[in-house]
């Protein structure tokens, strides 16, 4: 006797849940990319589960998988066939970038770990090359928020290199999160944010936010980022939430 398939002993609803539950976790860079790849060779039913639940909340966890994603909007993904190709495009819902310093399966162990400053960072790169094309090109309708996770890096690359200047019209909120691996001195992480250094301006606006939402960065930060966002009233840092009647930063 055959083994029954994963579809005859769960129902697709329940497997769906499942693999959204493992999707959502906090999963490290490697761990994620582990994930995405051995989905997909799980069986046919855990396989469609995960395209729904992963085109809904799409990660780019690392700079290269960038192409990847940008096939499959572009309907040359072999994963889809003629029904299912436009699924991804008009699914998605949020984003998440992974803007991160350390290797992959590797941990910070000194403050020279933590990127200060760079202008050819390939997953920066990838970060803003990719709001460029969502927006110029009108792909995913339905992108509502856009979250932005850099690990071990200063606070500066988001001004410094425009990142965000391409911001896509039918986003309604943005997350920041910075975060430092243990190795790193919770001292060294301090000093960053203390010597922050305010602009005057970020020279671009992003009027469609209404919820920004931001962790791990210096208040000085905070509001050169409420300076970009005149529309935003919701502002949550690091865990408070703060209604806000006049946005003036």
């Amino acid at each position: 006797m055959n083994p029954p398939s994963s579809s005859a002993w769960f129902p697709n609803e329940i497997l769906e849940q499942i693999v959204l539950q493992a999707w959502s976790s906090p999963l490290a860079v490697d761990e994620r990319i582990s994930f995405m790849r051995s989905s997909l060779l799980v069986s046919k039913a855990w396989a469609v589960a995960f395209i729904r639940v992963s085109s809904r909340d799409v990660f780019v966890p690392c700079a290269s998988y960038t192409d990847t994603f940008f096939r499959t909007l572009r309907e040359e993904s072999p994963i889809y066939d003629q029904h299912t190709r436009t699924l991804p495009n008009y699914l998605c819902r949020s984003i998440t970038f992974q803007v991160h310093n350390t290797p992959v399966g590797t941990d910070a162990t000194t403050p020279h770990d933590v990127r200060l400053f760079s202008d050819d960072s390939r997953a920066g790169q990838a970060l803003a090359w990719s709001l460029y094309t969502i927006r110029s090109i009108g792909y995913l309708p339905n992108l509502r928020r856009v979250s932005i996770e850099y690990v071990n890096w200063g606070f500066d690359d988001i001004s410094d290199h425009y990142r965000l200047v391409a911001f896509p019209d039918q986003v309604t909120e943005l997350e920041l999160k910075y975060t430092f691996t243990e190795g790193v001195p919770e001292r060294f992480v301090d000093s960053l944010r203390s010597e922050y250094v305010r602009r005057e301006c970020m020279h671009w606006q992003m009027p469609s936010v209404r919820r920004l939402v931001v962790v791990g960065a210096p208040d000085d930060m905070v509001r050169d980022l409420l300076s970009t966002c005149p529309n935003a009233t919701m502002l949550v840092q690091d865990g408070s939430s703060i209604p806000l009647s006049d946005n003036s930063a």
